[in-house]
């Protein structure tokens, strides 16, 4: 009986009726299709977090429909989650929120350095079903790193990496 109610939730949740073969395939098709729009935009947030966006990467050049512009400085985040996720036939919406520390920039001598920059920013990742499978569409976003990414970067005095964990410190 509780695996019952359970499944019933379940399937209610998904827009289906309380009956199993009330529930048609393309409301099947449509729970696949947020899973996987869902699924590829979470492995773009974590490989962007990691910085492999900060040079060119093969993933994403593989995984997204335009030529990504190379950008000066970077967000530092403390985390990105997705909030809501929608499909509607060939075309799919993720949304994002990020939680910023600081801007990651270039000072004077080519060294990098941090700009604090306390906000939340919310992005709609707009996606497209290809031959291939799905891809992001846009936005072409500056990069988005973790602050632990950050921290590791060679050329980030200790300087640099003290405001940063002060940053971080601070926040509630």
């Amino acid at each position: 009986m509780r695996t019952t109610q359970l499944l019933t939730i379940t399937l209610a949740a998904l827009g289906c009726s309380s009956a199993v073969v009330g529930c048609s395939s393309e409301t099947r098709n449509s729970g696949q299709a947020e899973s996987d729009v869902s699924r590829l935009v979470r492995e773009y947030l974590r490989r962007d977090g990691l910085g492999e966006f900060r040079g060119h990467s093969e993933w994403l050049s593989d995984n997204v429909t335009f030529e990504p512009a190379g950008y000066d400085q970077g967000v530092i985040v403390q985390t990105a989650r997705i909030i809501r996720t929608s499909v509607e036939g060939d075309s799919g919406a993720v949304d994002v929120q990020y939680s910023w520390v600081g801007v990651l920039g270039v000072d004077s001598l080519g060294r990098s350095a941090v700009f604090p920059a306390d906000s939340v920013e919310l992005v709609r990742f707009t996606l497209e079903r290809t031959q291939e499978g799905w891809k992001i569409a846009g936005p072409d976003l500056p990069v988005h790193v973790e602050v632990r990414t950050v921290l590791q970067i060679p050329t980030l005095s200790a300087e640099e990496q003290a405001r940063l964990q002060a940053l971080l410190a601070s926040r509630p």
